[in-house]
């Protein structure tokens, strides 16, 4: 009997993965949930008492509380684990902007770290679990801390990632270990022709601009939103249930929540008006660097980022190591100005964009210079782990990355390892000698695709069809079963 822990969300995949996992030779030890429909329907499945709620993980009492209910001794971490956790801790800090309103205090958040390493350590000895098989890769805090311990005690870690490429993702077993292909795949030539499919590309990109943006802009939505909220009694005296909030001991009103919200929206639309004042309708005629700037706070930057998470100190590095007569362009990111106020203006400020205008080289363009355009410009594309960074690749142009995408081994792909290097790099490409290898970057892509990747779709945003549902669910299900008792070896890191 195999132990599992499962970090994952249900909701997207659908219960009918769920059910396949506990049909086969697999013990669940621990499943999140966050919401109470889909709990409903897993304990039908499987009624054990082994569902945490990932809206209540936020104090060590709750920690506790848990361990205690499945008789699950508190173990107090060993020295050499918290040394082993210096890169996660540096992480959690500016990971947990992305999941709380509240700027809590150092002590706050250093409590809180602590409480998150002690049930991770307490529960994976306690429960003698093999495999954690996560949502994606973690990185909302305490299920970072929890991956972390995991490998810390040779708990074999499962994320699914998904690539630019339809019905396509592989399982990561290390976050930063990207797929390296074996090396005779590059002597093959029958490795060599292969189409990329560039439409899935933009139906996602569409296909998130209305799931994030539609409430914003429906009526009908705020209309409802407004009945439902519209008594003043409700207003003052009902608290706010948002997640933003689960760490402060008292919750906000409804109405204070509002005035939150009014004052977070008032603020984006102020960056917005100052970034369009900034930004140029037209590309430079010279030479110049393209740098989109990634939607934060997400997973993309923190923590896939790793220490390059800093978007503004990446420009400011590449501000000196391009040649005297390129410029960098500059684009906000589309949804950064659309998507949730509450969440995303903790990530930018005035501060933010006056820095980008008083580099000399610098170029902000405007927000409707399509992406495409900028970059079959471009002398190259710089990215932390961008989706800018695979359409460069696709025009056949230079890529720096300083993150770890899901297409960091492209042989032609330039992995930040120093300053004087990334000189070198782009004196390379003005000089006209640097070393675009076409054959073997569609070499990896094919071998990516069509023997390392499995079929499925993680986001069931990406769905054709709602008909399609529960059969990906079970696709995704067996998928998950192979990997977890590891019987798919074809997708496992080498």
């Amino acid at each position: 009997m195999h132990k599992v822990v499962i970090l994952a969300n249900f909701k997207h995949f659908g219960v009918n993965s769920f059910e396949k996992i506990v049909a086969s030779d697999i013990t669940p030890t621990l499943v999140t949930y966050s919401d109470e429909a889909t709990l409903h329907e897993m304990r039908r499945i499987y009624n054990h008492d082994i569902y945490f709620d990932i809206r209540s993980c936020t104090s060590s009492d709750v920690f506790e509380r848990y361990l205690m209910k499945r008789s699950i001794p508190i173990h107090f971490p060993t020295a050499s684990l918290y040394v082993s956790l210096r890169e996660c801790r540096a992480l959690f800090y500016p990971m947990m902007r992305r999941m709380y309103h509240k700027q809590h205090e150092i002590t706050e958040l250093e409590s809180y770290f602590h409480a998150c390493v002690r049930f991770a350590f307490s529960f994976l000895v306690g429960s003698e679990a093999k495999t954690v098989l996560f949502h994606n890769t973690p990185h909302e805090g305490w299920n970072f801390v929890f991956y972390h311990v995991a490998k810390y005690l040779n708990v074999r870690c499962l994320m699914p990632e998904r690539i630019l490429i339809d019905k396509k993702f592989f399982f990561l077993e290390d976050m930063k270990s990207m797929p390296i292909p074996p090396g005779e795949i590059y002597l093959d030539s029958s490795y060599s022709e292969y189409n990329v499919d560039h439409t899935f590309l933009t139906y996602i990109a569409g296909r998130q601009l209305t799931a994030f943006e539609s409430n914003h802009l429906n009526l009908k939505y705020l209309i409802n939103k407004f009945i439902r909220y519209m008594s003043l009694a409700r207003l003052i005296f009902a608290k706010c249930d948002d997640p933003l909030f689960a760490l402060e001991e008292k919750k906000p009103s409804l109405l204070r929540y509002y005035v939150y919200r009014a004052a977070a929206k008032n603020k984006i639309n102020g960056l917005r008006a100052f970034y369009n004042k900034k930004s140029k309708a037209l590309l430079p005629e010279s030479k110049y660097l393209y740098f989109p700037l990634q939607l934060q706070p997400e997973r993309t930057t923190i923590p896939m980022g790793g220490d390059y998470w800093d978007q503004l100190e990446i420009i400011r590095m590449l501000s000196k190591a391009v040649p005297d007569d390129w410029l960098i362009v500059i684009k906000e990111h589309p949804r950064q100005f659309t998507r949730d106020p509450m969440y995303f203006s903790t990530m930018r400020s005035i501060e933010f964009y006056k820095s980008l205008v008083s580099m000399n080289n610098v170029v902000i363009a405007d927000l409707q210079l399509p992406s495409q355009k900028i970059i079959e410009g471009s002398c190259c594309v710089a990215t932390v782990t961008g989706t800018a960074g695979w359409e460069a690749l696709m025009f056949d142009k230079p890529v720096c990355v300083f993150g770890f995408p899901w297409y960091r081994n492209v042989p032609s792909i330039h992995r930040y390892e120093s300053f004087d290097r990334l000189i070198d790099f782009f004196r390379s490409i003005g000089a006209n000698k640097y070393s675009y290898d076409k054959v073997k970057n569609t070499q990896y892509i094919k071998w990516l695709v069509e023997e390392y990747c499995v079929n499925g779709y993680l986001n069931p945003m990406h769905l054709k069809s709602s008909d399609d549902f529960a059969k990906n669910s079970d696709v995704l299900g067996d998928l998950f079963v192979s990997n977890i008792i590891g019987c798919a070896n074809k997708n496992m890191n080498g």
